[in-house]
């Protein structure tokens, strides 16, 4: 006579339990989604990325021996120091839908650095102010796929390579 009731007590619980679970991961799996993450939900990306565009690009400033110098940068102060502006691609989808990739990094419009300013993207080129260094003017400039804007000189070439 036990064994039926314990069969059906353990039959409750594992339902409960199933129900507990399920809930669960569907609450985890919706939030996700939404974020395109599995470790971070979609406002904690945000803030992520926020944080990320305000440090300067790994190579920003290089010493002459080639060696990357090492930046003191206060945390409540953007810093950097643009010499080139290389933008290797430009993946576009409609004017509120685009991403950018200047060297290595990428660049899209809720994620952009504070030294890249009025973002105009097209499907053939983007129109942009690059602030060298901060305090300075923005400097108006039309960039198009592999086109590298050389920042000192003031001028655009062909290529350039990957690194910003």
């Amino acid at each position: 006579m036990l064994q039926p009731q314990r069969c059906i007590v353990g039959a409750i619980a594992a339902l409960i339990l199933l129900g507990l679970v399920s809930h669960t991961s569907l609450a985890q799996e919706t939030d996700a989604v939404a974020a395109g993450s599995l470790l971070f939900s979609a406002t904690e990306k945000r803030a992520i990325e926020g944080a990320l565009a305000l440090r300067p690009f790994e190579s920003a400033r290089t010493a002459r021996d080639g060696s990357v110098e090492q930046l003191q940068i206060p945390e409540d102060e953007p810093s950097w120091q643009i010499e080139r502006l290389h933008l290797s691609a430009l993946i576009y989808y409609d004017p509120q839908k685009w991403t950018l990739w200047f060297g290595k990094r990428q660049v899209r419009q809720n994620a952009a650095p504070p030294y890249l300013v009025d973002l105009r993207v097209t499907a053939n080129y983007v129109d942009l102010g690059v602030i060298p260094r901060p305090g300075a003017r923005p400097i108006p400039v039309r960039l198009r796929p592999n086109q590298t804007f050389l920042i000192g000189q003031l001028r655009i070439t062909e290529g350039g390579g990957t690194e910003n």
